[in-house]
C-alpha cells in the first residue's frame, strides 16, 4: 500500500509480492509482459506466481486478496518462490523443535526445516503459532534474512559475506559486501568530481534505482577490459581492434588513435595478457560520471619498452610505467545508455582512474 510502518498488517497480495521480489530481485514484472487488469491489487504477480507454479490458480480469489497472511503463508511463499525459480534443493535433516510442529502439513514442516538450515528462522522448543496474522516488520525481517541466506541480491557465483572480520568501515555504503571481495578494496575512497562533490551518490543509494542493470554492466566492463589487455604485437590490428572496442564505449574510440597505439605495439613488440574482475556492489555516482570499481591484473609477457603498454596511455601528457605484474584497481568511468537504464564505457586511460 506505499508504506512501510512496521506494525501494519500484510495482505496476502503484498506477501506473494515480496516472496517473488526478494527471490529474483526485481521491482517490477515488465519483463513477463504479463498485462494487468483491475481484478484486484497486485493481480500481476498473482498471475505471474500461478503461471510459475508458485502458487495454484485456486488459491487467491477476490475475496481472500485482502485477507491478513499468516506467518506458515509467508513461509510457503517463500519457499515455493525458491523452489520456482533458484532451482535448489530444500535441506530437511533438521529434526523441528517447535511443540506445535504436529499442526503443520509435512509439506510446511519441510518448508519450516529449510528456513532453519539456511539460518532465516531459528529452531526452538516453543510454540511456533504458524497462524499468527504478519505485521510488516516480522515480513521485513523474513524477507531480508531470506535474500541474504540464499543470495539472491547478488550476481551469480558472488556470496554475501557473513564474517564479521572482513566487514569494512564503510559498510554502511553499501547494499551488502561479498565474501570474495578484499575488505580493503571496500575502504577506497571514492573519485569524486570537482565540479558537483555535492552531487556523489553511493553504492547502496545507485543500488535501489538501477540493480536491474548491474549483471549486464558487469560483463561489458570485464568483456572490455578482457579485450585491451590481451594485445599481441603479431596479431593485432587496428580495424578490428576499432570495430570491437566500439560495441563498449559510450563515445566513438576515433581509428587515428587506435592506429597510433597500434603502431606502437608493432615497434616495440608488445604483448600483454590480462583479466578484470569486476567488485560488486561498488557502483556509485562520483557527481558527473557513474563508476564501476573493477581489479585488473596486466602481465608483460614481451616489450622492447614497459611504458604506455594498454591503449589510451598515449593520450596522456606523461608516461604510465608497467611492472612485469601488475595488480590495479580502477574505478572505470560509465556513462548511461540512450533510451534505457544500463551503462556504456566512458574510453580513458586507466591511470586516470586508478586508486
Amino acid at each position: 500500500n506505499g508504506t512501510a510502518t512496521t506494525k501494519e498488517k500484510v495482505t496476502k497480495s503484498e506477501a506473494i509480492k515480496m516472496a517473488i521480489a526478494a527471490t529474483l530481485n526485481v521491482t517490477s514484472l515488465d519483463f513477463t509482459m504479463i498485462e494487468p487488469d483491475e481484478k484486484y491489487f497486485n493481480n500481476v504477480w498473482i498471475k505471474y506466481a500461478v503461471a510459475s507454479g508458485v502458487v495454484n490458480e485456486y488459491e487467491f480469489t477476490e475475496d481472500n486478496i485482502d485477507d491478513s497472511v499468516t506467518f506458515i503463508d509467508m513461509v510457503s511463499y517463500l519457499e515455493q518462490a525458491k523452489r520456482a525459480f533458484l532451482s535448489e534443493g530444500l535441506k530437511t535433516s533438521v529434526e523441528l523443535q517447535f511443540k506445535d510442529k504436529d499442526k503443520y502439513t509435512i509439506q510446511q514442516q519441510t518448508y519450516l526445516q529449510d528456513l532453519i538450515e539456511t539460518g532465516v528462522i531459528e529452531n526452538t522448543n516453543k510454540k511456533l503459532k504458524g497462524n499468527r496474522k504478519l505485521c510488516k516488520g516480522e515480513v521485513n525481517e523474513l524477507i531480508v534474512k531470506f535474500a541474504e541466506k540464499n543470495n539472491t541480491i547478488t550476481l551469480e557465483g558472488d556470496k554475501i559475506n557473513i564474517n564479521p572480520d572482513k566487514v569494512p568501515s564503510n559498510a554502511s555504503e553499501y547494499p551488502y559486501i561479498l565474501s570474495n571481495v578484499d575488505k580493503d578494496i571496500y575502504e577506497k575512497d571514492f573519485i569524486v568530481s570537482d565540479s558537483n562533490s555535492e552531487g556523489v551518490k553511493s553504492p547502496k543509494e545507485i543500488y535501489i534505482k538501477r540493480k536491474e542493470y548491474y549483471s549486464a554492466v558487469k560483463s561489458k566492463v570485464e568483456d572490455y577490459y578482457n579485450l585491451i589487455l590481451n594485445i599481441d604485437y603479431q596479431t593485432i590490428d587496428a580495424q578490428k581492434l576499432y570495430e570491437e572496442i566500439n560495441k563498449f564505449t559510450a563515445y566513438e574510440v576515433e581509428l587515428d588513435i587506435i592506429q597510433e597505439y597500434v603502431n606502437y605495439v608493432k615497434d616495440n613488440n608488445i604483448k600483454i595478457s590480462g583479466s578484470a574482475k569486476v567488485q560488486m556492489p561498488i557502483i556509485y555516482y562520483d557527481g558527473v560520471y557513474y563508476r564501476i570499481r573493477t581489479k585488473l591484473s596486466v602481465n608483460v609477457e614481451n616489450s622492447f619498452v614497459h611504458d604506455n603498454l594498454i591503449l589510451g596511455d598515449l593520450t596522456l601528457e606523461e608516461t604510465y610505467e608497467y611492472k612485469d605484474e601488475n595488480a590495479i584497481v580502477v574505478d572505470t568511468t560509465l556513462t548511461p545508455e540512450v533510451f534505457s537504464n544500463g551503462w556504456n564505457i566512458y574510453f580513458s586511460p586507466i591511470s586516470s582512474n586508478k586508486r
